[in-house]
């Protein structure tokens, strides 16, 4: 009997964690725009005013895009997309999509949060091939 409630129970978490996990999951999906965005490069950090651009990402059950438009001009348009992985708190995109080069395909891992209506976005994007090596604070809006 002992050892029946003990295999009941083993499911039943196992039940609530997958549950909690899609939750934790649902929660970053829909789309966002950004609204804040903060990068520390070679001990610098500026504060980018993202006051003259749209910038949204979209996420849905698999993948993610992010789409960047100047809103007074027509140069400066850019555009990824590829899939993620997240497991509540650990947010890995891999870059499938995207005009350069020495970025495609590489994974850029991130810490998510969310608070009502807002993600906050917090990692580092390193990429020696790109000459990139930053940390990125980034806050978006859930757009409704």
């Amino acid at each position: 009997m002992k050892k029946a409630a003990f295999f009941v129970s083993l499911i039943l978490i196992s039940i609530s964690a997958c549950q909690q996990k899609e939750t934790q999951k649902s929660s970053i999906i829909g789309s966002w725009k950004l609204f804040y965005n903060q990068i520390k490069e070679a001990g610098v950090v500026q504060i980018k005013d993202v006051s003259k651009n749209d910038f949204i990402k979209i996420i849905n059950e698999t993948h993610f895009s992010f789409i960047n438009q100047p809103k007074d001009t027509l140069g400066d348009f850019y555009a990824g997309a590829g899939t993620y992985t997240f497991d509540g708190e650990k947010y890995t995109e891999t870059l499938e999509f995207i005009a350069y080069k020495a970025i495609r395909n590489h994974q850029f891992h991130f810490r998510i949060e969310i608070k009502g209506d807002t993600l906050i976005q917090y990692g580092r994007e390193k990429v020696e091939a790109a000459n990139m090596d930053r940390e990125i604070i980034e806050k978006y809006l859930r757009i409704k």
